[in-house]
């Protein structure tokens, strides 16, 4: 890659349960995109316990390793832990501080946020050299997180807020709980999601280069929405487009972090319905959601 030009992130911002992994999947397709997962979570899943999408342990697998050493040899840190640690000072999503910082612009100057900002650039740079590909999907989905690699010289940041109804999030947390003998209240989700996209708001609205979509949108019309990421980001989508509509398989390479499917060899992109929460989800549930999250539910054109 070029040298000294500013390295393209296509970052999604918004809930988690909102689709962005099968996104990832298909922008990584294009020929100039490499589509990682969860970049943030590096140090959570850089170990001997979790699997990259390629099916081997993620310190093993030959290119997340080649990445890590490479950023590694460029940073002053004492381990790959505490360099990934070091992140979360200035992306902490629940952190008042952090937010405090961010939007006053206290400490901007500093030596440790230069250096913060030297990790990330280098971090995504070596990415960016081991894929070879000129443009970087991020799904961290955290907004602190964007609004971080906008204040980043080194970076060309592109953001999609991207939405999805929060009760269809509610019964996909629900569902997972369930499956692990765990219990997700709908309040703790209903207020996660509001809060979360609340944030995302005030962070698009501070960003150069964005866009809002709605998954339910996508999946309803992905020309349309592929059209309006590509014509934000200066990105042709139309063989991604042809892909799909030829109903084409989708390859998944390197993906370090995200839902499961993205385990699978490859997938398909399907026109499914967006709306099974509505006969799952208690009518108790549906109700308490409403009254908690219903400005935001209105904000985004949830009935």
């Amino acid at each position: 890659m070029e040298q000294g030009k500013k390295i393209k992130v296509l970052y999604f911002a918004g809930s988690g349960r909102s689709g962005s992994t099968i996104l990832n999947i298909i922008l990584g397709n294009h020929p100039q995109i490499f589509g990682g997962g969860e970049l943030q979570n590096m140090r959570e899943v850089y170990n001997d316990s979790k699997i990259c999408s390629c099916q081997n342990v993620l310190v093993n697998c030959e290119f997340w390793s080649s990445v890590v050493n490479d950023w590694f040899s460029k940073v002053e840190e004492d381990s790959t832990l505490s360099g990934f640690k070091k992140w979360s000072a200035f992306e902490g999503v629940f952190s008042f501080r952090a937010w405090f910082k961010m939007y006053f612009g206290i400490g901007e100057k500093s030596t440790e946020f230069k250096k913060y900002q030297m990790s990330t650039s280098e971090f995504l740079r070596a990415v960016q050299e081991h894929s070879k590909k000129e443009v970087l999907v991020d799904i961290s989905k955290n907004p602190l997180r964007a609004w971080a690699l906008e204040k980043n010289p080194d970076i060309d940041l592109r953001m999609v807020h991207l939405v999805r109804d929060g009760r269809a999030v509610t019964w996909s947390l629900k569902r997972t709980a369930e499956r692990q003998n765990r219990n997700r209240p709908t309040w703790r989700a209903a207020i996660f999601w509001a809060l979360i996209n609340r944030m995302t708001n005030l962070v698009r609205s501070k960003v150069e280069h964005k866009t809002l979509v709605r998954y339910e949108d996508f999946i309803e019309n992905p020309r349309k929405i592929l059209t309006q990421i590509g014509e934000m980001a200066e990105i042709d989508f139309s063989d991604i487009i042809n892909k799909i509509e030829n109903n084409a398989d989708f390859s998944i390479e390197h993906v370090m972090a995200g839902n499961g499917i993205r385990k699978a060899d490859t997938i398909k992109f399907e026109t499914t319905k967006t709306d099974g929460w509505m006969q799952k989800l208690k009518p108790s549930s549906k109700n308490l959601f409403k009254v908690l999250s219903y400005s935001s539910l209105r904000k985004f054109n949830y009935s």
